[in-house]
Parts: structure tokens; C-alpha cells; sequence
């Protein structure tokens, strides 16, 4: 089955809201990764029964963000297909756009939620691997201060490493991963200016 590789812009204030479900994020990141798949190969991946996908898939497919397309087995056992409408799928950042903001940071606070609870779980398992050149688990902060060149390099290398994970494809050897990053200016409070004594 093809997959849509053109870029797939979220414009629309209605998708950008149906992302602020966790469980809807994992939905559209395992069509994405996988391709065109049935109900029940989404719960297969996500490890959920398939009677909790239903209402969220169609809320996706409502706004657009799934879409069927084809079906696999026949008959009775005929299963319809769902696809993203491209890859990737890009939401449109507009700071003028108030309401859009509010929801672009629920979306945000999904993926902040999604990022610990796949942190908690992996260090919880003995198959995570937290130190060495393999390590599949981690978190961490690093603040700096980057000028406009360094900047423009950051951003090749966060493209690099989400393509490098979206490359990968579920097969022997290969293990599921999440990759999640945060990329803004933390707030600096302006420096008070010391209060200089005056003899007399």
C-alpha cells in the first residue's frame, strides 16, 4: 500500500483540537509510521483493544486528519484501512491567532504528558537501555544562549533525528521509539540594576 509522503499542513482550528488527545496523537504517529492499517492493527501497536479507538478515529476522520483508504480481507472479514492525508503532518504555528495558540498548547501539553509517561514506563522495564551508545532512554534540559547561525543548524539537526526516527519501519531487529523535544526561549527576567550607594 502507498503512503502519502507530501507534507501535510493542520490549518484548521477543528484539527488542531482533536490533537489534544494523547490517544489521538498516538493514533495519527502509528498511521503515520506504519501506513495504511486497520482498527485492529492500531491496537495491536498502541496495546489497546480496538472498542476504545472507534469514537477517537472517527473524530480524526471528521476533521480530516484520517482517512479511509482501501480495505484488507474480504467478506465478513473485510477490514477498512486508515491513512494520514500526507507525511509529514505539520501544524501551522500563528502567534497573531490567540485561539490558535491556546490550542496549539494543548496539543503541547498532550505531547508533554505522552513524553513522561513513555519516560516513567521505560524506566520501569528491564529491557530499556539507559546508558551507552545504545541507550533508548532518556530526558533532559540544556539551556544556552545561540545566535541566529547556530539556531538555523539546531533546527537541520532536530529534522535530521525526526526523520531519522520516521525512517524506521517495524521489522526484526527494530524497536518502537518515541522522540520528543521542546524548542523555545525560556523567560528571562530582566536584570535589576544594582543600587549604587551614595557617600556622605
Amino acid at each position: 500500500m502507498t503512503r502519502n509522503r507530501q507534507t501535510y499542513w493542520i490549518d484548521e482550528q477543528r484539527q488542531i483540537a482533536a490533537l489534544a488527545s494523547p490517544l489521538r496523537q498516538e493514533i495519527v504517529d502509528v498511521v503515520t509510521a506504519t501506513g495504511p492499517c486497520s482498527i485492529a492493527r492500531m491496537a495491536a501497536a498502541l496495546g489497546r483493544p480496538p472498542d476504545r479507538l472507534y469514537f477517537h478515529i472517527r473524530r480524526l476522520e471528521a476533521v480530516g486528519l484520517l482517512t479511509q483508504n482501501g480495505t484488507v480481507g474480504n467478506g465478513r472479514t473485510a477490514a477498512a484501512l486508515y491513512d494520514v492525508p500526507g507525511r509529514p503532518l505539520r501544524i501551522r504555528y500563528d502567534r497573531r491567532d490567540k485561539s490558535r495558540t491556546r490550542a496549539i498548547g494543548a496539543v503541547h501539553d498532550g505531547v508533554l504528558r505522552l513524553a513522561r509517561r513513555d519516560l516513567k514506563r521505560a524506566m520501569a522495564s528491564a529491557r530499556s537501555v539507559v546508558n551507552g551508545p545504545l541507550r533508548d532512554t532518556w530526558g533532559g534540559r540544556s539551556r544556552g544562549w545561540m545566535t541566529s547561525t547556530q539556531i538555523r543548524r539546531l533546527n537541520r539537526l532536530i529534522e535530521q533525528m525526526i526523520n531519522l526516527v520516521r525512517s524506521g519501519d517495524a521489522r526484526k531487529g527494530a524497536k518502537p521509539v518515541a522522540f520528543t523535544f521542546v524548542l523555545a526561549p525560556p523567560r528571562q527576567r530582566p536584570a535589576k540594576p544594582k543600587s549604587i550607594g551614595v557617600k556622605k
